[in-house]
């Protein structure tokens, strides 16, 4: 992925927390399977595609991955999404 780290499990699933999704709602947005996430959560690899598609799906929903000077990494919503007239990480009004 150019210009971005891939995602670690433990981002994806505590991402899904942050949003309150199931393993089906991010496959359903990701347009990939259950499975897929279920395998990659459990620290199965993904396809390039699955990857930038999962990726690009919680980064639309305001989740931000962040890579710290020491080399581990986090997440958060990013402070627009937590401002009001946001839902979901998209702007309601």
């Amino acid at each position: 992925m150019v210009g971005q780290q891939m995602i670690s499990p433990q981002q994806c699933q505590a991402a899904r927390a942050l949003l309150g999704w199931s393993q089906a709602d991010l496959a359903t947005r990701a347009e990939v399977s259950r499975a897929t996430i279920s395998r990659f959560e459990k620290g199965d690899s993904l396809d390039l595609a699955d990857a930038i598609a999962i990726r690009r799906v919680m980064e639309s929903a305001a989740v931000e991955f962040l890579k710290k000077g020491d080399g581990e990494s986090s997440i958060r919503l990013a402070p627009r999404a937590c401002s009001p007239g946001y839902a979901d990480g998209r702007k309601t009004n």
